[in-house]
């Protein structure tokens, strides 16, 4: 179900969706409550994603989606350009999402314009 507050085409960034949020509590709820205060809501929880991802938990929204981390495995890089000498690259975290179930058929339901779609010779 698509809100009907969330315009066609429209880029979202976190400013975006506080104000989306807002319009909804009051629109739906008759209740107002200030941006700075959603926003803080909206803020908190990124930041506890952020902090158990951190701490190498893995956090499950479901319906949305997996946040988690894995180990990117220590490495020789390319060459540098300027010196040839090949550079070290040491082990360290990554964190990576996987989208849910809910949210990868709500996407892949929308129609791919026209323009966007290329042909693949075999």
């Amino acid at each position: 179900m698509e809100s009907p507050l969330i315009e066609k085409n429209m880029s979202s960034n976190l400013k975006d969706i506080v104000v989306t949020s807002q319009k909804f509590v009051l629109e739906e709820l008759n209740y107002h409550v200030p941006l700075s205060v959603i926003n803080q809501l909206y803020r908190f929880f990124i930041d506890q994603i952020q902090d158990r991802v951190a701490e190498g938990q893995k956090v499950t929204i479901y319906g949305f989606g997996t946040f988690n981390s894995y180990v990117f495995n220590a490495r020789e890089g390319e060459a540098d350009p300027i010196t040839g000498k090949p550079f070290y690259v040491p082990a360290h975290y990554v964190p990576s999402f996987r989208t849910g179930n809910t949210f990868r058929q709500r996407v892949a339901v929308r129609e791919v314009p026209e323009e966007l779609i290329t042909t693949h010779k075999v």
